[in-house]
């Protein structure tokens, strides 16, 4: 957690304090997971990296939406890192996995001063009074249900239907290169390398 504190401070420019370390975290074939947002406590700036996949594993997207509306799908290669927001930006792998298994470890920082303490009751009192109250359908919508903590719309192609019209990114980044917004694997003047470390290929959505 202390190696790569660095990269994400560089990343978003402040100072950061590690919080969580999950992994590795091994998934199975036919996994899944739905589309949800993390702890607002704990989770701000959040990374993915992975570490590796089965050889006769398929390509298994995390899809993320950020805050232009848009619906990100990133594949990672074996030690590609997934810089974003977790708290904030929705995101899932609700297409369900097809291989042997899939390998990655997920790390997490909050803000220096970050306010702990409240952020629970701020998610309260963002809650309507009607909330649980079921609505009747409503024509042009699609079905969306909660499960446990997370969403899914039953109706559409893997559970979500926005992975239907995606922006697609894909590793691995050449040695040093951040991809970003813009990025073209076939035209070096795009490629961003500060914030990028030797020996690290990352991905960056600096719009998530």
């Amino acid at each position: 957690m202390d190696v790569l504190k660095p990269m994400h401070e560089e990343w978003v420019g402040v100072p950061l304090k590690g919080t969580t370390a999950y992994g590795l975290r091994a998934y199975r074939n036919g996994s899944n997971l739905l589309m949800h947002v993390d702890k607002p406590q704990t989770h701000i700036i959040s990374c993915i990296l992975h570490i590796d996949h089965s050889e006769d594993s398929e390509p298994w997207p995390i899809f993320i939406e950020d805050f232009k509306g848009n619906t990100n799908e990133v594949v990672l290669e074996s030690g590609d890192m997934l810089f974003y927001e977790s708290s904030k930006c929705l995101h899932g792998r609700p297409r369900n996995f097809t291989g042997s298994w899939y390998s990655s470890i997920f790390v997490h920082y909050h803000p220096v001063g970050w306010d702990t303490q409240t952020r629970n009751l701020e998610s309260n009192y963002a809650i309507p009074p009607d909330w649980t109250e079921i609505s009747p359908p409503s024509d042009g919508l699609n079905t969306l249900q909660m499960s446990g903590t997370a969403l899914k719309e039953p109706d559409c192609p893997d559970v979500w239907c926005n992975t239907q019209n995606t922006v697609k990114w894909q590793g691995p980044a050449p040695e040093g290169v951040v991809v970003t917004a813009g990025f073209d694997a076939k035209d070096p003047s795009t490629w961003k390398t500060a914030g990028a470390y030797k020996g690290t290929a990352t991905h960056d959505n600096s719009e998530l």
